[in-house]
């Protein structure tokens, strides 16, 4: 039992470090996550509480808790401080956690629990079987939690420790979430080529499909289900419909959605990826929330682009006229397209963010609050 509790411990902790670093490298992506489970919270009547402004306005800021929370529990139980509290936190954060993974499970509404943010896309069952497994570990911990011993002999240490594991935790959180995450593992990451990722490679795993056909007995008129293998034969039965029921997905491109449309309604995504040389995409998901504060500067790097053949385009998922709206506001000399919000906010998480590319190739991505000048970018990258 006690090396049952030592794995235990040390597994728990560095599990919950990691889990909350890893969301802490991008808390927007995770406040994301988290209205759509308030969305689909609204389902369901006992539920409905959580769908309402006021979670939806505090998404952002619960991520962030959420993120450094994880971090102390982890580095406080490795330090063996306080084990007690920190063992009834940890039962009942994994009896949440592991609630919302069933229930995402069982729905089948929300596809990825985020647990481990873009680094570890789990499925539903596969994140609610991971509750599980914690939940056990946990549970050795809450049984064996008064017989811990804690890492250093002085207490004074431990504090020390844990407040610097918090300061830290609380830095690198905030650091993510005002310029972008540390590590980018979305699809749209720097060095990635978007033309290729909307394709499937050669060997992708096609979907699988069953298919049964439904035949009448022409003496009966007894209808019956067939397959390839007990396929009717003569004059006896006749075609009614045929039936494909999908009983393996196969392999989906990386990218799916990018989708491009200038105003009239036309695709321009083709015509935008195909054009050779560097072009910048701004992209401001939601206008609405789209921060102004350094658009000048956004419009003179526009200006400078444009004089040495370089175009920049806005993309949004709000309206025409709204865009056009802040077009004008803001002064913005170049034309916006609109496209899906839940690709834009997937691309860069920034409202407004800046996106270089060269030809289909994802160059650089920037924070509206380190918005590049022309010359950086000449001297990087143009020259």
């Amino acid at each position: 039992m006690k090396i049952l509790a030592t794995i235990s411990r040390v597994f728990v902790g560095v599990l919950f470090i990691f889990s909350g670093l890893i969301k802490a490298n991008d808390p927007l992506g995770f406040a994301y996550k988290l209205h759509d489970y308030y969305e689909v919270f609204g389902e369901y009547t006992l539920l409905q509480l959580f769908d309402n402004p006021f979670f939806y306005s505090i998404a952002l800021e619960t991520s962030i808790i959420i993120c450094i929370v994880e971090v102390i529990l982890g580095v406080a139980l490795l330090l063996g401080y306080k084990t007690k509290l920190v063992a009834w936190t940890l039962l009942v954060t994994i009896i949440g956690f592991t609630f919302l993974t069933g229930f995402s499970a069982i729905t089948g509404k929300v596809t990825d629990c985020g647990c481990f943010g873009d680094a570890i896309p789990l499925t539903p069952w596969q994140s609610f079987y991971k509750d599980l497994i914690l939940l056990f570990f946990i549970g050795v911990i809450f049984t064996h939690r008064t017989k811990y011993k804690p890492l250093f002999t002085k207490e004074r240490t431990s504090q020390v420790v844990l407040g610097l594991a918090t300061l830290l935790s609380i830095l690198f959180t905030l650091m993510a979430y005002h310029h972008l995450p540390f590590i980018d593992f979305r699809p749209y990451k720097a060095g990635n080529n978007v033309c290729e990722l909307r394709q499937l490679p050669e060997d992708a795993q096609q979907p699988v499909y069953e298919t049964t056909f439904i035949y009448r007995n022409k003496a009966s008129g007894e209808e019956k289900e067939f397959t390839l293998e007990n396929f009717p034969k003569g004059d006896a039965w006749e075609f009614v419909e045929q039936r494909s029921v999908l009983i393996q997905e196969g392999d989906e491109p990386k990218i799916k959605n990018f989708t491009l449309s200038n105003s009239e309604g036309e695709t321009v995504t083709e015509a935008f990826l195909n054009r050779e040389g560097y072009k910048v995409l701004l992209v401001c998901y939601d206008i609405a929330k789209t921060k102004t504060k350094r658009f000048d500067e956004i419009n003179t790097l526009q200006q400078k682009l444009e004089a040495n053949g370089i175009p920049m385009f806005g993309v949004s998922a709000s309206g025409d006229a709204e865009v056009e709206a802040f077009r004008h506001e803001q002064q913005a000399a170049f034309p916006f397209w609109s496209s899906d919000e839940t690709e834009l906010k997937t691309i860069v998480r920034s409202n407004p963010g800046i996106v270089l590319f060269n030809g289909c190739e994802v160059v650089k991505k920037w924070h509206w609050r380190d918005t590049p000048t022309f010359t950086k970018l000449n001297e990087q990258y143009f020259q």
